[in-house]
């Protein structure tokens, strides 16, 4: 079944098929092509890390729904935006940069990008860990609550059995019978 995802998924592997063929010399890109990927590449991990704090939001209704939040989603579809323009537009524009100019913006972009994921990768581990922790810890509450209604539903019982056993007790003494218990 089609759905919106498969466009993104066939781009992506567009992308690889494209890596794969430059790899063999099958196609030859221009500096300013890849340039413009590389641009795309880092607006999309910059949309990919403000979705994380959107995400961080979103747990906290009234700040999901703040200026913040706002700025945040704003921010999101801007850089989706840019994404899509430095690989459409980007590439056809006349900007007049030097070949050198443009391959040390690209080892730049390439590095910082690279270190955002790295980044993003540690951020999302962190948030992973404390969610399981929340869940450890509501289970944790939960077993105590349990605990606790039938150590008192225990503790009731056992009052009743030293209460029967006492009148048990005193109606064996005042009959006058031998034994005990």
């Amino acid at each position: 079944m089609f759905n919106t995802n498969a466009i993104t998924k066939f781009i992506g592997l567009c992308f690889m098929f494209l890596g794969y063929w430059r790899l063999t010399d099958f196609v030859i890109l221009n500096p300013v092509f890849t340039f413009s990927f590389s641009i795309a590449g880092f607006f999309f991990i910059l949309f990919d890390l403000t979705t994380h704090h959107l995400e961080q939001l979103k747990r906290e209704k009234e700040k999901y729904y703040s200026w913040k939040g706002k700025i945040l989603r704003f921010l999101k579809l801007s850089l989706l935006f840019l994404t899509a323009f430095s690989i459409v537009a980007l590439p056809h524009l006349t900007l007049g940069w030097e070949q050198e100019l443009i391959l040390k913006l690209n080892d730049a972009i390439v590095l910082l990008g690279l270190g955002i994921v790295v980044f993003l990768i540690g951020l999302k581990s962190d948030q992973e860990i404390d969610n399981v922790l929340e869940v450890f810890e509501d289970v944790e509450n939960r077993l105590k609550n349990i605990d606790d209604k039938f150590s008192g539903i225990i503790a009731s019982k056992d009052e009743e059995i030293e209460k029967l056993k006492h009148e048990l007790k005193e109606l064996r003494d005042d009959s006058g019978s031998p034994g005990s218990i």
